[in-house]
């Protein structure tokens, strides 16, 4: 549960009511089922349940490979998983502001009034244009250090899930920069469902 605690309290209200049985499902230090996942997180408990389970979804569709996991909305997060041993490994992430944060908080920090959204130039001549390519190429910075850390550890060209509400607007040059990328929507969906099973050997249509 990543939204406003009031909707979190709304829904835990609405339930009771009804009977329903609820339980929110949180990260754990290892999935096990038709993989392993093991969590690399410091404090395994303070790492979101969205991002966990992307990675979750993620494996499901390319078990054995290591992939990014992307997301971006109000905060973009950068998620690395890795092959180890036989089992796959969620090494941590990046986080930072998504696009619109990024855009407000110049809007409210400086006196920058660009009047438009800008378009992304390699010497942007106008404010328009430096902050959209300021916000676009700090997106793409962190995903190519993370590709770079992927590429190091031996993983040549990993895969790459994005998805999010502003992965429209970035999906033209994600692609640009990384062919192999791509935009999956359902990763939260199928790793809930994966925990839904219970031992995660049931098959998930693609």
């Amino acid at each position: 549960m990543v939204a406003s605690e009031n909707l979190a309290f709304y829904m835990i209200k609405f339930f009771n009511k009804h009977g329903i049985p609820w339980e929110w499902l949180h990260s754990e230090k290892k999935y096990e089922g038709a993989f392993t996942l093991l969590n690399r997180y410091d404090d395994y408990s303070q790492l979101g349940s969205d991002r966990w389970h992307a990675a979750l979804g993620a494996a499901s569709l390319v078990p054995g490979e290591a992939f990014l996991v992307i997301h971006m909305g109000t905060a973009t997060t950068v998620d690395t998983v890795l092959p180890q041993d036989g089992k796959m490994v969620f090494m941590g992430g990046r986080i930072l502001p998504g696009p619109s944060m990024m855009f407000d908080s110049l809007l409210r920090g400086t006196h920058c009034r660009p009047g438009h959204i800008g378009f992304e130039s390699e010497c942007p001549t106008n404010t328009a244009d430096a902050m959209s390519t300021g916000i676009l190429e700090a997106h793409l910075g962190v995903v190519d250090r993370a590709v770079r850390f992927m590429n190091r550890s031996g993983f040549p060209e990993p895969k790459i899930f994005f998805a999010g509400g502003a992965a429209p607007l970035l999906a033209p040059y994600i692609k640009r920069e990384y062919p192999q990328a791509v935009q999956q929507h359902n990763l939260v969906l199928r790793g809930l469902a994966l925990r839904a099973q219970g031992d995660g050997n049931a098959q998930i249509n693609r």
